[in-house]
């Protein structure tokens, strides 16, 4: 997921979704969608222009690319920008005889195969594109075949997720690989239905899930400093890792041996926390070690880094995430590009609207990153589940982890960004071995049009892309002149019929309707936390003559925990009670009776309770009940200072 997600990546707000719906010269419809970033982002960071580079087969060379609008030349054949068209404007009219040739003309060798279809590749390894994440923990295990089968006719080849950690090791070296964690099971699945798979083990995985999936006992631990360089954190972390990969072996699931797995991923955004200057040196050792443990893990296939673009290992890949990565290339002209998470939507924090990212825009992004020389994208997500439990991080993230997919929570078909999708994978695999094989040019007509051509033998494709989002444009192509609506991508696996366009849907639109049902009255009931052995006694009570850290206390085991003290007072009075926290929410007893509650705002998990309490003569009890709800990717303290103030 790529965050956004809480410390450490871009933190991940609720996006404004700018679309107007206006008239095409068909007398349709179609989106103009502004880019799509949540508030505040810059899509700068996650799309460098960088726009001159095709990947071939083993190597990637600099392609020439035609000059912008206004731009003619006068040899025969020529190429003629002579401006965009609005509609009734002069259309483009650019001759198909010539695209291909400033292309270098170098033969891409024959690429190693699997027993499934291929893509675009790099370095002699076959890639597919096209593939979706649905994280196997946030749906029972009964339904994957289900959900597998859907994503196949859907036109996917490849399915990936993460390894949640605490889930696998929720205590120190005890494990859990049953029921919705057998992944062992989820990846057979995977291979039974043809399809490959990629492991994201992370660790560490953000996810929206609780503690980003690192186990909360790695606090109890002297010396512990999560995701730098320490030998604390980087033993269990590898200890874990192959414990893993050795599970993977075992049951013959890299494509090495056979298996469906073909990618494997070693930590997780972690570009953005190497941005922190405190941290840099040790972020600089801590990502390398990881990098170098990965590679002596010997599976036989690339490891690859998500939004990794500082300080990038040489024996991995990065790739990019967000909504947009057509503008983005890897740090290497010899790897792949590939596109680890291509936001379908968003999750949902409670009392926040649902967030929805429109069909056209998802498909407008991915024809542009093919057009572009991709080599591989992943919807995250393609069906994004339910957090279970308390499975949920943030604080304050939803149960539901619907993510406006193509598969809903549920499993049912979105449309119309299920069979939208679908189309444009069709047609994209169509154009498979040109893709995978051909040469490419660029022709850039004006700011905001451009035509590329692949070619290969007699063969050719072609995409048209209008980036302009608050206008039409018409294009001319070799005497046929092609309409597309303002931000869109029309594909030409002929070079001369428009067989697909991003912003033109014709999958029916079908509507999930929520009905109320009528049901007696609800009844409260009570569900008890079976603490022990996490505390220290029979009862689940300890003592202790200080305050304690919220998380290492409770081992992550509960999302409540008690503090109690006492005092003697003389007489009868009145007080000011103050507690000073970093949770997120607090409940305050005097002798019993509830005197304040408060919870934190949503991004800002520091506040001060004041209350008025009043305490009688004797002994006095002031209780505190701690809550969380959902762990942060990094540290949370609950920290505590109480002060009583006469009134």
């Amino acid at each position: 997921m790529r965050r956004r997600r809480a410390a450490g990546a871009m933190a991940r707000r609720r996006a404004t979704e700018t679309a107007m719906i206006t008239s095409t010269a068909r007398g349709g419809c179609v989106w103009r969608q502004q880019r799509l970033w949540p508030h505040g982002h810059d899509d700068s960071e996650v799309s460098p222009p960088l726009r001159c580079f095709v990947l071939t087969p083993r190597w990637r060379r600099k392609a020439k690319v035609w000059g912008g609008g206004g731009m003619r030349r006068s040899s025969p054949g020529s190429v003629e920008c002579a401006g965009y068209g609005d509609g009734d404007g002069s259309p483009l009219r650019l001759p198909s005889s010539e695209l291909g040739a400033a292309a270098a003309a170098t033969p891409a060798p024959k690429a190693r195969r699997h027993d499934a279809p291929a893509r675009r590749h790099g370095g002699g390894s076959t890639f597919p594109p096209r593939r979706f994440s649905p994280n196997s923990p946030r749906r029972w295990c009964e339904m994957w075949p289900d959900l597998i089968k859907k994503a196949k006719e859907g036109s996917l080849n490849t399915i990936e997720t993460y390894i949640f950690w605490n889930g696998h090791e929720p205590r120190r070296r005890e494990y859990n690989f049953e029921g919705n964690y057998d992944v062992i099971r989820f990846f057979k699945e995977i291979q039974d239905a043809g399809m490959y798979a990629i492991l994201r083990i992370g660790p560490y995985i953000c996810g929206e899930w609780n503690y980003g999936g690192l186990p909360a006992w790695l606090r109890h631990i002297p010396g512990m400093k999560l995701r730098l360089h320490n030998g604390s954190f980087e033993n269990e972390m590898e200890t874990f890792t192959t414990l893993i990969v050795n599970k993977m072996k075992d049951a013959n699931m890299f494509a090495e041996q056979g298996g469906p797995i073909i990618l494997a991923q070693i930590e997780n955004e972690y570009g953005y926390t190497m941005l922190q200057p405190n941290n840099m040196q040790s972020a600089h050792e801590y990502i390398h070690w990881c990098a170098d443990m990965a590679n002596k893990q010997n599976i036989g296939i690339p490891w690859i880094m998500c939004q990794q673009d500082n300080d990038v290992p040489p024996n991995v890949i990065n790739t990019c995430n967000g909504f947009y990565c057509h503008d983005w290339f890897p740090n290497r002209t010899s790897i792949p590009k590939m596109w680890t998470e291509n936001w379908t939507g968003w999750y949902r924090d409670w009392d926040q609207p649902e967030f929805r990212r429109p069909t056209e825009d998802i498909a407008f992004a991915v024809a542009m990153f093919f057009q572009k020389r991709g080599s591989l994208q992943n919807y995250y997500m393609y069906h994004g589940g339910t957090n279970f439990g308390r499975s949920a991080g943030g604080p304050y993230i939803a149960t539901s982890y619907d993510y406006d997919a193509p598969l809903d929570e549920y499993g049912n078909l979105r449309q119309p960004k299920y069979g939208h999708l679908k189309e444009l994978h069709s047609v994209l695999m169509s154009m498979e071995k040109i893709l995978v094989y051909g040469n490419y040019t660029d022709t850039n007509c004006g700011d905001n049009v451009t035509i590329t051509k692949y070619t290969l033998d007699s063969s050719s494709a072609c995409f048209i892309n209008n980036r302009f989002d608050d206008r039409d444009v018409n294009v001319t192509l070799d005497g046929i002149t092609h309409h597309l609506p303002a931000w869109s991508v029309s594909i030409l696996p002929d070079c001369k019929n428009a067989i697909f366009n991003s912003a033109k849907v014709k999958t029916q639109t079908s509507i999930m309707v929520n009905e109320e049902q009528k049901t007696g009255r609800f009844k409260w009931s009570w569900m008890p936390e079976n603490l022990r052995p996490f505390m220290t006694d029979e009862k689940g009570n300890f003592r202790k003559n200080e305050l304690l850290e919220q998380i290492i206390t409770t081992s992550d085991q509960s999302d409540y925990l008690w503090y109690r003290t006492s005092l003697e007072h003389k007489g009868d009075k009145s007080y000011m009670l103050y507690v000073n926290t970093t949770g997120h929410e607090l409940y305050a007893f005097v002798n019993g009776k509830l005197v304040g509650q408060q919870y934190s705002p949503n991004g800002n998990f520091t506040f001060q309770l004041k209350s008025p309490a009043k305490l009688h003569d004797g002994k006095n009890y002031i209780s505190l009940l701690s809550g969380t709800i959902g762990l942060r990717v990094y540290i949370l303290f609950k920290d505590y200072f109480i002060r009583l103030l006469e009134q």
